[in-house]
């Protein structure tokens, strides 16, 4: 019996641990995700901005 809980406690530690793991990786991949957003909102503003220059639209104007 006492062999069977410390398998169980086993068990249930490294359930624990790799809970931790799978939040720690959801943490990242939404950190990943805003940044990317960030990337594709400065990008699109900046193709915005070459598209007007190369019409001739000049900001500075």
């Amino acid at each position: 019996v006492l062999e069977h809980l410390k398998t169980l406690e086993k068990c249930a530690k490294k359930l624990a641990s790799e809970q931790l793991e799978a939040q720690h990786k959801a943490q990242v991949l939404e950190q990943e995700k805003t940044l990317l957003e960030r990337l594709r909102s400065k990008r699109d503003a900046l193709r915005t901005r070459v598209t007007a220059q190369s019409a001739g639209v000049s900001e500075d104007a």
